[in-house]
């Protein structure tokens, strides 16, 4: 089950009553039957999810919108970075994109992103040192020597990994063509 990552029924009867039926319910149904798998899905793709990630509901605190999903790194069972890779056909050749990161600042997590850029395909653009705060945090930030060829780790384009052996919880990654 995935109750031990924060997933509950609410309203189960509703979960089950149909489509618009759930859109009835009392409570949240974090769990439902014949929906989309996946995630990051526009234009933007993590790689394989499930084998280098966790997901993850209501985790951080509890009146924030970002805290109903996010998705984790596992340091422990060798889980210790998300990869991403943009939709080839998103981008001109060395246009500058804007990223927007949303995590949970929660741990002594150092971590950093790297991203395929002209000549280095695994250039750092920043690290990260959690506070353990238990606040969402956001960072936006521009990356002129952009060039997503999937040359990064797992053929991605993006790359977070944790520096130590903690664990980074990312609610959000956007990445917006400037």
């Amino acid at each position: 089950t995935f109750s031990e990552f924060g997933a509950f029924q609410g309203d189960p009867p509703k979960a089950i009553g149909g489509g618009m039926i759930n859109r009835k319910r009392q409570d949240y149904n974090d769990v439902g039957w014949g929906i989309h798998d996946g995630n990051y899905q526009r234009f933007l793709t993590q790689i394989d999810p499930e084998s280098t990630s966790i997901g993850w509901w209501h985790k951080g605190p509890e009146k924030s919108i970002y805290s109903r999903f996010a998705r984790s790194t596992d340091v422990k069972n060798g889980k210790k970075a998300f990869y991403f890779d943009l939709d080839d056909g998103f981008l001109a050749k060395h246009e500058s994109v804007e990223v927007r990161v949303v995590w949970l600042d929660e741990g002594k997590t150092e971590w950093k992103l790297c991203y395929n850029a002209i000549g280095n395909p695994e250039k750092s653009a920043f690290v990260v040192k959690n506070a353990n705060s238990g606040k969402w945090k956001e960072k936006t930030f521009i990356l002129h020597d952009f060039q997503p060829d999937n040359n990064g780790p797992n053929g991605s384009d993006l790359t977070f990994e944790c520096k130590n052996n903690m664990d980074l919880v990312l609610h959000l990654v956007e990445v917006t063509k400037i």
